[in-house]
């Protein structure tokens, strides 16, 4: 019973380190997810060639855990950069163990959960090689949801966001994956999870882009155009 982790069928057999234990599966719910490969599924799902060709499989919701206190050295990390642990704690960020691609392995990683209406989203992990990784299956929605306001700033990381929120500033948002390259194709399906939430960002009389000064910087500034009717 319970959350167990072990090899994926699918992907471990083809990595160097074949022993990494990057499937998750969760017994009571007869669900799993490779944090690897990205192969998820459920016991309990209608087969792919019986479902309706227009079926989208739901987005995975992670399970929440108490958020434990954050350690010394992470502390010291956000120090560093001027963000306090009252910010931290604003805005729930934790740390613990997840299994990170790039490294194959279990890692100790900083945790930023995304939330919409209170509700746990997405999160995503950063270790202290600056690998990131996402909730696999779980759905791509702005960092701040819950803190916009009639003038919200938007920035490119959970880092800017915490540090617009040092100034003084609660009503900022971060895109969840930075932003993406200038020559990147199809660059406006990059930003398709702001659908999700045009009436919430719809609210917004004046945006404020406080975004990079390179390439993909400028590139997001000048995205077709930020999700508002009555932009600024």
């Amino acid at each position: 019973s319970g959350e167990v982790a072990t090899t994926c069928p699918k992907c471990s057999r083809d990595r160097r380190n074949k022993k990494a234990r990057c499937l998750s599966a969760n017994l009571d719910k007869q669900v799993w997810h490779c944090n690897h490969c990205g192969w998820a599924g459920s016991l309990l799902e209608k087969r792919e060639d019986r479902v309706d060709p227009g079926w989208r499989k739901p987005w995975r919701r992670p399970e929440p855990k108490p958020r434990t206190g954050l350690s010394a050295k992470v502390l010291g990390w956000f120090a560093t950069r001027g963000i306090p642990q009252s910010v931290l704690d604003r805005n729930q960020i934790s740390e613990g163990q997840v299994y990170m691609p790039q490294v194959e392995k279990e890692v100790n990683a900083i945790v930023f959960p995304y939330f919409r209406g209170g509700e746990l989203i997405n999160r995503k992990y950063r270790d202290g090689q600056k690998h990131f990784r996402m909730d696999t299956g779980a759905e791509r929605v702005l960092d701040g949801l819950d803190d916009i306001g009639e003038t919200t700033w938007i920035v490119e990381g959970e880092i800017d966001k915490l540090s617009v929120e040092v100034a003084g500033v609660t009503s900022c948002v971060s895109v969840p994956d930075g932003a993406p390259a200038e020559t990147a194709k199809d660059y406006s399906s990059k930003f398709s999870f702001l659908d999700s939430d045009k009436e919430r960002l719809a609210t917004v009389k004046k945006w404020i882009l406080a975004v990079d000064s390179d390439g993909p910087g400028r590139r997001l500034e000048v995205r077709p155009r930020w999700p508002s009717p009555r932009d600024e």
